[in-house]
């Protein structure tokens, strides 16, 4: 038992300090300052161009962990339909932690803007379930 609860606390207190200290944008949706320009998408935009989803999968956990949730997410992919950046915005910090373990294995569709690719960019909400037995990840409508 107190391993388990040392094991979440470094978790948690990891998983919060790069989200917390991640203060740049993946996306320069809100402002214009930020990463080089890519299309802003809505949320069901970029739910639409999601090609691969890899499944969230913490990694040395207790065997009893059992978490059902949602997690929103930043995310920014190249011309090519890879992530180039993601950022945690809220949920569950061993789920966000898995998150960011796992979007960099996701693909896009790519956009084009006059026959040429471009970046998009945009956030998502994602639904999962974390146990011992298994887990699932789903984009929320």
């Amino acid at each position: 038992m107190r391993r388990s609860l040392a094991l979440f606390v470094l978790l948690f207190s990891g998983t919060f300090a790069c989200a917390q200290e991640n203060t740049v944008p993946c996306c320069n949706c809100e402002s214009a300052s930020g990463p080089a320009k890519a299309i802003c998408l809505r949320p069901d935009q970029i739910r639409a161009r999601v090609r691969h989803i890899e499944p969230l999968r913490p990694s040395g956990l207790d065997r009893n962990l059992n978490l059902i949730g949602t997690l929103v997410v930043e995310v920014r992919f190249g011309a090519d339909g890879k992530v180039e950046c993601a950022r945690a915005i809220e949920g569950n910090p061993i789920a966000l932690s898995a998150a960011m373990l796992a979007l960099p294995k996701w693909t896009f569709k790519p956009l084009t803007s006059d026959g040429s690719p471009q970046p998009g960019c945009g956030r998502l909400t994602i639904r999962y379930r974390l146990s011992n037995r298994g887990s699932s990840t789903k984009l929320q409508n």
